[in-house]
């Protein structure tokens, strides 16, 4: 009896969106129908629509529009200003990961689209976030870092994070202030068990005048999706794609290879880890069942615990 949105318990007479979880998706909502298709449906309209939609990657995924006088998300071909994820045999419980997530990652301060949780027709939920390389005006400028960098879809893995952080002087209106929020990402990718965090899912956008990175997208706990994986990261950092700990990140990403000041970092990366508990609250009351649930609070400890060590804070 919780809001799929918010995650906030419901009041009487709501099911499954709270009024305050239907506002933020539109002013003039009052309440969602269920997603008439369910699991299989979804996967098969995703590979119809394969070639149409301009967002790829190894998910499913299609188009669709918010239609507020039918209460209603319906799948389109073109310009859709959302992008839904139906549930994925052999990858449990994708959707909810991925919206629990995007949560965490907004309560750490970084910038996320609108995102949330939709019942289909067969009781599953799938996951459905806005896009924000468009508003309703026109299109905004974004290349990720396979197309900034000249490479082709395959070589998202190639390149070290070190790369990523060249590009932007480069690139961004103003690097250092890039390069710092890179870094908060790097860290909370790693807290979080992001393994999946390639070229591909870091971008830059071109808005009023500035480039920076783009609000994150497509982050999603892959550690406890395939807990056999044998990384930590999915591009090299200082060489290294397991094994990581607070110097790595602190002292060789952060001051020797970026040039920011140490004091900032260290006191970022204590401002993260004193987030635990609101993460772990956020983490108990997500839709993960209760084994995923134990599994990300077990992988937050464990990470929490490393990036701790040598720091009298924690």
């Amino acid at each position: 009896m919780r809001c799929l949105f918010n995650y906030e318990p419901l009041s009487h007479g709501e099911v499954d969106y709270s009024r305050a979880g239907l506002q933020k998706l539109s002013p003039r909502l009052r309440r969602l129908q269920i997603f008439p298709y369910d699991q299989r449906e979804q996967i098969e309209i995703a590979r119809r629509m394969a070639r149409k939609i301009s967002i790829q990657g190894i998910q499913p995924k299609f188009s669709v529009v918010l239609s507020v006088k039918d209460e209603s998300f319906k799948e389109v071909e073109s310009q859709g200003h959302y992008i839904l994820k139906p549930q994925v045999h052999g990858y449990d419980e994708l959707p909810e990961n991925e919206d629990l997530t995007m949560h965490l990652v907004a309560l750490a301060g970084l910038r996320v689209p609108w995102h949330g949780l939709v019942r289909c027709s067969d009781g599953s939920l799938s996951y459905v976030v806005r896009r924000f390389d468009r508003d309703s005006r026109q299109k905004i400028a974004m290349e990720d870092f396979t197309q900034l960098l000249g490479l082709g879809r395959s070589a998202k893995y190639d390149l070290p994070l070190e790369r990523v952080s060249d590009a932007m002087d480069d690139f961004c209106t103003f690097p250092t202030l890039e390069k710092f929020e890179l870094y908060r990402l790097v860290l909370i990718a790693f807290l979080l068990g992001n393994e999946d965090l390639h070229l591909k899912n870091l971008a830059l956008v071109t808005q009023s005048g500035r480039i920076r990175l783009s609000p994150v997208y497509d982050f999603v706990n892959s550690t406890i999706v395939n807990p056999n994986s044998d990384e930590e990261s999915a591009l090299n950092l200082l060489g290294k794609k397991r094994g990581l700990n607070r110097r790595d990140f602190v002292d060789g990403f952060g001051v020797d290879y970026m040039e920011l000041p140490k004091a900032k970092l260290e006191k970022e990366l204590q401002r993260l880890l004193s987030l635990a508990p609101v993460w772990k609250k956020k983490i108990e009351t997500s839709f993960l069942t209760e084994g995923q649930r134990q599994a990300y609070l077990r992988l937050l400890d464990q990470r929490i615990h490393r990036l701790a060590e040598s720091s009298s804070a924690i």
